[in-house]
């Protein structure tokens, strides 16, 4: 009887290729593995600061129907404003003084259209207080308003605050959000039999300065003025070699 090989040899083929295909699978795979033995974490750290630094903003307002009678009633008034600020408890080194705005405010026709006839002259004094003594411009801000019961038009802003020296703080917490991955990174490679290796990457996310319990975040970064104490957080995120 003759046998015919032609198909014989066709599924031989057919299997050594099979044969081929499944060993480049399996040695793909174990090369994907073998490039899978890392893990890759996030490191959290926050702290309570408080800013080292606070300022206000004071405009002091005159109105007058001619501007020489204008400038004596803001030199008059400004003398007041300054005597207010020091007896607040800040001295000249924290008191800047910006330059005057002019306005000049015209007449209004009976349909409310402005003529080219000068009502009255606006002055504006600007003035900054800045110190270092932020419990000093949280409490005493607020008593520069008192003026306005004397008929000085005065309009105080409320405090911003700052921290100078922030760089020493992103320092600490960069330490420590490295030490809360580190930390979490070994806990997951404990629960797959696997321990830590070494650090072979690490990248520092946004410094965030947010207002206490505020879930703010930006891709720039936020930063708080309006409270005295605030929320200094980072995130870092590693990559360690799993062994």
């Amino acid at each position: 009887m003759k046998i015919k090989t032609f198909p014989i040899v066709l599924v031989a083929v057919i299997l050594v290729i099979g044969m081929i295909a499944s060993s480049f699978a399996i040695s793909r795979l174990f090369i994907r593995m073998e490039k899978d033995r890392d893990i890759r974490v996030k490191g959290y750290a926050e702290r309570m600061v408080k800013s080292d630094r606070g300022s206000f903003y004071v405009t002091l307002t005159v109105e007058h129907k001619t501007l020489q009678e204008a400038y004596k009633k803001l030199n008059a008034q400004s003398a007041i404003l300054m005597a207010k600020i020091k007896e607040s408890g800040f001295n000249d080194k924290e008191i800047k003084v910006f330059n005057v705005g002019m306005k000049k405010c015209l007449k209004r026709d009976i349909n409310g259209r402005e003529t080219n006839e000068i009502d009255f002259f606006q002055l504006q004094l600007p003035v900054t207080v800045s110190s270092s003594n932020v419990d000093a411009i949280e409490q005493k801000h607020k008593c520069i308003n008192d003026l306005l019961l004397d008929g000085i038009e005065v309009q105080v802003c409320n405090p911003e605050y700052y921290i100078d020296g922030v760089d020493k703080y992103k320092i600490e917490l960069l330490a420590a959000a490295t030490l809360n991955g580190q930390e979490r990174a070994a806990q997951i490679a404990r629960s797959g039999g696997s321990r830590v290796g070494r650090l072979v990457s690490a990248q520092q996310g946004v410094f965030q300065i947010t207002a206490p319990d505020s879930g703010d975040i930006s891709d720039y970064g936020e930063y708080d003025r309006s409270c005295i104490t605030k929320n200094a957080k980072i995130v870092v995120t590693l990559t360690y070699i799993l062994e």
